[in-house]
């Protein structure tokens, strides 16, 4: 094990003593299940017919396996708390690190507070513990760090996206009509694809963590990885470019483009109502990683039986 697999911050070897395993390899497998098969998705693909269900195959072949390949590697190579945060601050540092996972978690209560979502609730869990543990790993606030001795569940951090998904549940109840719900729609919308964005600096790691630690032990390795890391992240810009310039490339914010209640010559407002979140949510992520400066500075070696335990069926 390389040297920045073995010091940790003294924080996260005080919390992660806490963590408890909740998830078995079946939990995982039908959760993941509900998270890419939802309700919603299920309709969309039925109104759209069989165009859609090919899409939806085409998808599986050159997208879902290539990334279910990336993260076998990735999760059985780094198999420490936090994942894709830990991840990324592997192969980009914490600065990359505390702003992805910012993208990576404010989606979760911002879909609860904007849909009333119950199958969230999971996926919620999962980006809070991220959270917690980029925090008590020096990319966030050492309060947030927190994981109760008791549930070994990330508290605070669980209150925080409670107040979130509250503020924006009073404010899509209250921004119903005009020009302010039109808007409000927007920004609900690209919020809560933020976790997409994030996978730019998820993807890229597992082929950066191949140069960088050679030498960690490999229980799966993932194939083509040049190609098929490229792919990936092509297809993420793309979505990406999609989300906040609808239609470039064909006819930017043409009517097959645009969404409902917004013409072409609102291109410009309505890139704005994107870009604007996204930089912002890159700025509270950036603030996150300046708070966590004094926890950073406070490091120590980890012990060994600290270090997650394989997953059992």
């Amino acid at each position: 094990m390389s040297e920045t697999l073995e010091r940790v911050t003294v924080a996260a070897s005080e919390e992660s003593q806490k963590l408890q395993r909740h998830f078995g390899r079946f939990d995982i497998l039908f959760f993941l299940i509900c998270t890419i098969v939802g309700v919603d998705t299920i309709a969309s693909v039925a109104s759209s017919g069989g165009e859609a269900f090919t899409w939806m195959i085409v998808l599986a072949v050159i997208f879902f396996i290539p990334q279910a390949l990336l993260f076998a590697e990735l999760g059985s190579a780094f198999p420490q708390e936090g994942g894709p945060y830990f991840w990324t601050r592997l192969a980009f540092g914490h600065l990359v690190g505390a702003i992805n996972n910012f993208l990576y978690w404010i989606t979760n209560p911002v879909w609860i507070g904007g849909t009333l979502a119950g199958a969230c609730v999971g996926a919620i869990e999962g980006s809070d513990r991220a959270l917690a543990v980029s925090c008590y790993d020096g990319a966030g606030p050492r309060f947030l760090g927190v994981i109760s001795a008791k549930y070994g569940t990330p508290g605070r951090v669980n209150i925080f996206s409670g107040i979130v998904a509250t503020i924006v549940v009073i404010l899509a109840e209250t921004i119903t009509s005009g020009n302010a719900a039109k808007y409000f729609g927007a920004v609900l919308g690209v919020t809560i694809s933020t976790t997409l964005i994030s996978y730019l600096g998820i993807y890229p790691a597992v082929w950066k963590l191949r140069r960088s630690h050679p030498n960690v032990p490999r229980p799966f390795r993932m194939p083509w990885v040049p190609v098929l890391t490229v792919l990936l992240t092509l297809l993420i810009l793309i979505a990406t470019i999609q989300l906040i310039m609808p239609g470039l490339g064909d006819q930017w914010f043409g009517s097959n483009y645009a969404p409902d209640g917004w013409d072409y010559s609102e291109k410009w407002i309505y890139l704005l109502t994107e870009l604007v979140p996204v930089l912002c949510f890159a700025l509270i992520g950036t603030l996150f990683w300046w708070l966590g400066r004094g926890t950073r500075a406070e490091t120590t070696v980890m012990a060994a039986d600290l270090l997650p335990e394989p997953i059992e069926g």
